[in-house]
């Protein structure tokens, strides 16, 4: 055998034993914790064991598991309650742990690849959520799907005018409906961002003129300037304009 062939047998069964001894110790951590909450909630206090003695108790805890007190060193069963209270703290540990995991993966989320895509989280959209739209909005025009936004367009209030009347008084609520419509994360409406410029990329026929150029002309109500090697803009907004 070469040597590194030996290398890697050698680096193998040293991960491997890493990984026993990992577990032992998880094991036996939990097992200690078990046995600390089990007295302390429904006994005589916490249990003062040594670590021997926590490697004693898993090897004595699979044949105890009626009475997982008896698995404790004899000068401590005294502070430990039945099998009732065992696994009632056992039920309270795995609680206190999933709590903490859920806790911790909510705040740790570890950041995208430069090189990856995925969805926006619904925090990410927060700056796009547009308001309800302000009274006088018309029905809907028509639907179209784009990506997982389902875009729903109609025309938008006066307000919107470019310095037309009502703009004034209309406040937030008409600055927020101006924005460029993107289409909605389930109940929510999202919009561009105000004063920002917009760009889509996408294949042939896959909604970007249907799902937000005419959306964006057909609520616009001053002037607009839109250029397309298509028809499809001026087909689907000649009416309303």
């Amino acid at each position: 055998m070469s040597s590194g062939s030996s290398s890697r047998v050698g680096g193998s069964g040293d991960v491997a034993l890493m990984c026993v001894l990992g577990a032992v110790l998880a094991v036996g951590a939990l097992a200690w914790l078990w046995g600390g909450v089990a007295g302390l909630v429904f006994g005589a206090g916490w249990p003062r064991v040594s670590g021997g003695q926590v490697l004693g108790v898993l090897v004595r805890l699979p044949g105890s598991l009626a009475h997982p007190a008896l698995a404790w060193p004899a000068a401590v069963r005294s502070r430990l309650p039945g099998p009732v209270g065992f696994y009632a703290a056992l039920a309270l540990v795995f609680a206190a742990c999933g709590g903490l995991f859920l806790a911790a993966a909510r705040v740790w989320r570890p950041l995208p690849a430069a090189s990856s895509a995925r969805w926006a989280r619904g925090r990410e959209l927060a700056v796009l959520r547009g308001r309800r739209r302000a009274h006088g909005a018309n029905v809907v025009l028509k639907r179209a799907f784009f990506g997982r936004l389902r875009t729903t367009f109609g025309t938008g209030p006066a307000a919107c005018r470019l310095g037309g009347p009502g703009a004034a008084a209309a406040g937030a609520a008409s600055s927020a409906a101006c924005r460029l419509a993107l289409g909605r994360h389930g109940r929510r409406l999202l919009r561009a961002e105000d004063r920002h410029a917009l760009v889509a990329f996408g294949p042939p026929q896959s909604g970007k003129s249907a799902g937000l150029a005419v959306p964006a002309l057909l609520e616009w109500e001053g002037p607009a300037v839109a250029s397309s090697i298509k028809t499809d803009l001026l087909a689907g907004t000649v009416a309303r304009r």
